[in-house]
C-alpha cells in the first residue's frame, strides 16, 4: 500500500541553527510545535506497523537554496509521523534504504510518499515482478530556467524566397503561397534524420521508465536526441512534431533537454579545471 501526505515546509537547517543560536529553549519549543502540528495532521490516516519506504518531494519557491539545507527539515516530518502513529519508529530498523529526495518548483510544501514496498517517483516496485506498477501520475523533478535552443530562421528565409519567386500577379492567390510553404515544412519534419531521432528518443524514454538505477543516464541520452531534433526543426513546428512522433510530453521533453545541457556544462567545467 502507498499513502501520500502534504505538509507545510518545516524550518530548514539554517533556520533551525539560527533559532538555536538565539535561544536554545526557543529552538526546542519550535521543534515540539512542528512535531505536534504534523502529528495532528496524521490523525485518522493509514498506519504502517512494519518497515516502510519513504520519498520526500520538496516543493520550493527559491531554487537557490541548498538541497541539504532543505532536506534537514525531514527530521521534523519523521518525528511527527512517529508521534502521529503512522510509523513505528524513524530508525533504520523500520525506515528502509534508500530514502529518496526530489525537488520541484512550488509553494514551500513537502509531499511525502510512504509505502510498504520499495518505491520510485511515486510508484510501487513489485518485488515479484520487477518493473513498475502505476499508482499515480509520475512525479518528475522540474528543472528551473529551462533554456531551449535558439530559434532558427530557416522558415522565415524559405517564406521570403518563396514570396520573391512568385510573380506579382499571383501573390494575391493565398492558397498557392501557403501550399509552397507547407510542402517545404513537411519535407523538413518528415526527414529520415528526424524519424531516426524520434525512434531513439522513444527508446531512451522507455528505458528511463523501466530502469530506475540508470534512469538519469537514459534521460540525458533522450535530452541530447531532443536537442538535435529541435535544432533541425522550425520553432513553429517543434511541438507538433514532438506530439506526432514522440511518446514523451512537452514538459518531460523540456526536463530531459535541461538534463542534457546540465550534463554538458559539467563536462566542460571538468575539462577546464584539468587545464
Amino acid at each position: 500500500m502507498l499513502s501520500k501526505f502534504v505538509f507545510p515546509l518545516p524550518p530548514t537547517l539554517n533556520e533551525i541553527i539560527g533559532t538555536a543560536r538565539t535561544n536554545v529553549y526557543a529552538s526546542a519549543k519550535e521543534k515540539r510545535a512542528w512535531t505536534n502540528r504534523i502529528a495532528v495532521e496524521c490523525f485518522g490516516r493509514r498506519q504502517f506497523p512494519d518497515r516502510v519506504w519513504i520519498e520526500f518531494i520538496w516543493k520550493i519557491k527559491n531554487f537557490r537554496r541548498d538541497p541539504d539545507n532543505i532536506s534537514a527539515a525531514a527530521k521534523f516530518v519523521m518525528d511527527g509521523l512517529v508521534e502521529g502513529g503512522i510509523i513505528q519508529d524513524d530508525s533504520l530498523k523500520f525506515i528502509m534504504s534508500p530514502v529518496l529526495h526530489w525537488y520541484e518548483k512550488g509553494e514551500d510544501l513537502v509531499e511525502i510518499h510512504l509505502a510498504d514496498h520499495p518505491i520510485w517517483n511515486g510508484r510501487i516496485i513489485d518485488l515479484e515482478n520487477p518493473g513498475f506498477r502505476e499508482t499515480k501520475k509520475q512525479a518528475i523533478a522540474i528543472y528551473p530556467e529551462v533554456l531551449l535552443p535558439t530559434k532558427r530562421a530557416e522558415v522565415t528565409e524559405i517564406e521570403s524566397v518563396s514570396m520573391k519567386s512568385i510573380a506579382p500577379e499571383t501573390i494575391a492567390e493565398t492558397p498557392t503561397v501557403t501550399t509552397v510553404v507547407e510542402v517545404l515544412k513537411e519535407e523538413v519534419s518528415d526527414s529520415q534524420e528526424l524519424l531516426e531521432l524520434a525512434e531513439l528518443i522513444n527508446q531512451e524514454y522507455q528505458r528511463s521508465k523501466a530502469a530506475p538505477a540508470t534512469a538519469m543516464l537514459h534521460a540525458r541520452n533522450a535530452g541530447e536526441f531532443l536537442l538535435q531534433a529541435h535544432s533541425l526543426l522550425p520553432e513553429s513546428e517543434w511541438l507538433t512534431w514532438l506530439s506526432t512522433h514522440c511518446q514523451i510530453s512537452e514538459q518531460s521533453a523540456k526536463t530531459y533537454m535541461a538534463i542534457a545541457k546540465s550534463w554538458l556544462n559539467l563536462q566542460k567545467s571538468s575539462q577546464l579545471s584539468r587545464i
